[in-house]
């Protein structure tokens, strides 16, 4: 019974009453405000509830009512919630408050004025169950602008759609994109057969706008992005001639400015990155956008001392592939291969330092877009069939979506279930 009210409460926080939580004791009011499961349209109900509550607790421990106010998610309100926010001061002092409501109105006003506060604060509430799919190129080396989103949750069948408020600035192609809270950066990228950028744009999702930020330091496609704490790192790529590179840059979230960091081990195109455990992850790639030699190494960065190790091997050299982090294994699925499109599916094991063959995707793939969702990977569109490849006509492109249960060892594809147009060498973020 106790976790069926909790699971109502936690599901139905919008049509509650904020005066109802106010008997409640303080670990339990904390328990259902910092609980991921807690789904509310808007965060304004969130400081309504935390208002009621310390109006009628006044002589709460003042710590206690510092980490009540500290849950609220201060970049999803609105300028029109600042009178509200300022009711706030009367409880926990004025030049704390006055912190939040100068960066909420900052924001709200536009541009990149302010220091971004911590993530955290830009995250919505309740279940991930989106993953966007980004630009790309489609048939005849034409790139797109699109984004397609996948709606994929426990209770409801897996579908596609188009979200034409949402397309790219401009086509893209082998670019970098990276997902963080109500946030999704595009980094740098092909914007033409013969024209590459170092422009980097960031999407709100609640302000539904593209900002444009600072530019990457040099012009990159082919190149590989994930978040390390409250930065994003950039790894490898071919510069504006075609070479490969070993440029490691970070991008400092809170202050809008690049860095340049030691170098991968060696120049790389066509790697996968993941995340996990506050740990990058680089995996395979080659060593030319003419692949004379691909890559079996796995490398791990220590963000804190800007440090790559060579922690293992993939079991087969690979380019071009997707790469999953998920409970102290990577899953690295298709890519190329003795020059040919692959549909391996190998899992790294990297406390055990060991790598294993699973079982195999349903078709080959590579330059496919990859995402984590509910304990399953999905490999979206790119490259398919297993012929060998001498030339860049490769091989079939695909709009099919692939998606592997991790729990159950088994591959799935949804035959109804496609992206509006065959595409590869996109990005998908889940949001």
């Amino acid at each position: 019974m106790i976790k069926d009210t909790k699971t109502f409460i936690l599901s139905h926080f919008d049509a509650i009453p904020a005066d109802a939580f106010t008997e409640l004791p303080f670990t339990s009011l904390y328990e259902f405000l910092s609980d991921d499961k807690l789904v509310c349209k808007s965060e304004a109900a969130v400081l309504h509830v935390v208002i009621s509550y310390l109006a009628e607790n006044k002589d709460l421990d003042q710590r206690h009512k510092r980490k009540l106010i500290d849950l609220l998610n201060y970049g999803l309100l609105n300028t029109d919630d600042l009178p509200l926010l300022r009711r706030l001061q009367i409880f926990i002092g004025q030049e704390y408050i006055d912190q939040i409501y100068n960066a909420i109105a900052c924001y709200d006003r536009g541009g990149y004025k302010q220091p971004l506060m911590c993530t955290e604060y830009f995250t919505p509430r309740g279940h991930l169950t989106q993953i966007l799919v980004l630009g790309g190129t489609s048939h005849n080396k034409k790139m797109v602008d699109t984004v397609s989103v996948i709606e994929a949750t426990h209770i409801s069948p897996m579908h596609t759609s188009k979200k034409p408020e949402l397309s790219l600035p401009h086509a893209l192609n082998s670019f970098a994109c990276v997902s963080i809270g109500n946030f999704v950066f595009i980094i740098a990228g092909q914007i033409s057969p013969k024209e590459i950028t170092s422009d980097v744009h960031r999407y709100d999702i609640r302000k539904s706008e593209w900002l444009c930020l600072a530019k990457l330091p040099s012009k990159r496609y082919t190149h590989v992005a994930h978040l390390s704490m409250e930065n994003i790192i950039v790894v490898g790529g071919a510069d504006e001639k075609g070479a490969a590179t070993a440029t490691v840059y970070s991008y400092a979230i809170k202050n809008n400015i690049w860095s340049v960091n030691n170098p991968f081990p060696k120049k790389v195109v066509f790697a996968a990155i993941c995340t996990g455990q506050d740990q990058v992850y680089v995996s395979g790639g080659c060593n030319s956008m003419a692949r004379d030699r691909l890559f079996d190494s796995i490398y791990q960065y220590e963000p804190r001392g800007d440090v790559w190790l060579l922690i293992g091997h993939l079991s087969e050299p690979c380019c071009a592939h997707s790469m999953i982090y998920y409970n102290t294994k990577l899953f690295i699925a298709g890519g190329l291969i003795d020059e040919s499109v692959s549909d391996l599916l190998q899992c790294y094991d990297i406390e055990a330092n060991q790598c294993t063959s699973l079982m195999p995707l349903p078709s080959a793939r590579m330059t496919s877009g990859c995402a984590l969702l509910n304990e399953k990977i999905y490999i979206v569109a790119g490259y398919e069939g297993s012929d060998e490849i001498h030339d860049d006509s490769y091989t079939t492109l695909t709009d099919s979506i692939l998606v592997y249960d991790i729990l159950h060892n088994e591959w799935s594809e949804e035959e109804e279930c496609k992206l509006p147009q065959p595409v590869r060498s996109m990005c998908c973020v889940v949001i």
